[in-house]
């Protein structure tokens, strides 16, 4: 069982009523949203210091740039669980 299922599960159909909406949508859009928050979070890991050597200044460019492809895949995955 995934943790999708497992969450589902956890939800009464009437706390979803009561939402106005379904169990499926409730744990949508609360997957959506800790998506969000944990790109949030990537983004802030970024790091932008002055007077670093060659070599740490073309190792922290490089680790900006995993953080961006990381902060990008968990934003489209938020959007596509917001849109389900």
């Amino acid at each position: 069982m995934t943790e999708r299922h497992e969450l589902l599960a956890a939800i009464s159909f009437n706390d979803a009523v009561n939402a106005g909406s379904t169990p499926e949508q409730l744990v949508d859009a609360y997957r959506a949203a800790v998506l969000r928050e944990a790109a949030q979070i990537a983004e802030g890991q970024k790091q932008y210091e002055l007077g670093l050597s060659r070599r740490n200044s073309r190792k922290q460019s490089a680790e900006n740039v995993g953080i961006t492809r990381v902060v990008a895949d968990l934003r489209r995955m938020s959007d596509e669980a917001a849109t389900r």
